[in-house]
């Protein structure tokens, strides 16, 4: 599939998925690669660069794995004073998408990032690493890789602060290439990693998005529902489309009976849930099928039944089904509420995010947020007061998960 790398974090811990770009580069990384080396029109890396930049790739995608167990290194690297809290990590990798739209595991911060690369760093340019950066080099050694040093390979990215102000390659603005929205531009959503694991994020219909599509005003907002418990349609698509075969023609029963557990429930506040107008079932076993538009969530079988977690219990597909409804539901609160995503920048002390990736930190936030009573407990609020109280004030309207 057309994208570098991506990492699912919590749909799917502990995997790495890599695409054939991750090897045989795009024509944006070709682009800044000629540019930067002053190379001709025809350049292209060799072979061994291809190896180390694949290596350094799969290293990242080992570190946020790492993260995943290790929540308390966060907090620690950021009060040791290695980054700040706003700021911006260099990851502009001249690919689909910056690698913090890669990262989809949705206690992800920026510093998971900064923290990944730093490993990459020790492993690829110690020396240098050492030098420049001693305190922050000797935590990595310390706290990741056992106290040993580490002479790994040679991997150069294409941006330092030599020549990040190099004009980027012009290759479809925001919303073109061979793979919807996230060939174009830097940043490219959430570039395909919500489509990985088996049903994917902010699915399909979230991830084309330029930002000219992307309200930022609100609009329609559905009417708070009279009924004292809102549950949306559940229904099942009638489809001419030729989709690959499921096993289940219509939703399974405990999937029905899940979703609606999770309305029942009196978890979710009725004005958030009333975005949803319904939650349809797609007879496919098609990943990309899935996804929300306006007011609708589209599911699939692999929403339920997922083939890369064989024997999951019914507790746990029930936990994970509800992971991508609340993606899903936030996305569609959002489209109506469009003044979060100018309010979500200024929470982020960041006025030129784009549209998108506002709303996908949105998204990722609320999920996080919805899983504070799991472990970590209140990890968001730890790590981002603000952030959290934004959640829990203008999306959670109050619904607290402690």
């Amino acid at each position: 599939m057309q994208y570098e790398i991506r990492y699912n974090g919590s749909d799917e811990p502990g995997v790495i998925y890599v695409g054939s770009e991750g090897f045989y580069f795009g024509s944006k990384y070709l682009s800044r690669y000629r540019a930067l080396y002053e190379a001709g029109a025809t350049s292209v890396p060799d072979s061994s660069w291809k190896q180390n930049r694949l290596k350094s790739m799969i290293l990242r995608g080992m570190v946020y794995g790492f993260l995943r167990n290790h929540i308390d290194l966060v907090q620690t690297y950021v009060t040791s004073g290695f980054v700040t809290k706003y700021e911006k990590c260099n990851t502009k990798l001249y690919c689909f998408g910056a690698e913090e739209n890669m990262v989809v595991d949705p206690e992800k911060t920026f510093v998971w990032v900064d923290f990944a690369f730093a490993c990459d760093q020790f492993c690829t340019n110690s020396a240098k690493f050492s030098s420049e950066h001693s305190e922050k080099y000797n935590f990595i050694k310390n706290n990741v890789f056992d106290g040993s040093d580490i002479n790994g390979w040679q991997n150069t990215q294409l941006v330092t602060k030599d020549t990040e102000n190099l004009p980027p390659p012009n290759n479809g603005g925001n919303n073109g290439g061979n793979n919807g929205g996230n060939n174009g531009g830097d940043n490219g959503g959430n570039n395909g990693g919500n489509n990985g694991g088996d049903n994917g994020g902010n699915n399909g219909g979230n991830n084309g998005d330029d930002d000219g599509s992307i309200p930022t005003t609100d609009h329609d907002i559905p009417p708070t529902p009279t009924d004292e418990i809102y549950i949306p349609l559940i229904m099942n698509a009638e489809t001419d489309l030729v989709l690959p075969v499921a096993e289940w023609n219509s939703m399974p029963e405990d999937m029905y009976n899940a979703i609606r557990e999770l309305f029942l429930s009196n978890k979710l506040h009725k004005d958030f849930s009333a975005c949803t107008k319904a939650i349809v079932y797609l007879p496919t076993k098609a990943t990309d099928a899935s996804m929300s538009s306006e007011n609708y969530v589209f599911l699939t079988q692999n929403s339920w039944f997922s083939p890369s977690y064989a024997g999951l219990d019914a507790n746990i597909r029930k936990q994970r089904l509800y992971e991508y409804l609340i993606k899903e539901m936030t996305a569609r609160y959002v489209f109506y509420h469009g003044s979060l995503i100018p309010a979500w920048k200024t929470v982020c002390n960041d006025e030129n995010m784009s549209n998108a990736s506002a709303r996908d930190g949105i998204i990722e936030a609320t999920l996080l947020y919805c899983r504070s009573g799991l472990e970590p407990k209140n990890y968001l609020r730890t790590v981002d007061n603000e952030k959290y109280t934004f959640i829990a004030t203008k999306v959670m309207l109050g619904k607290y998960f402690d």
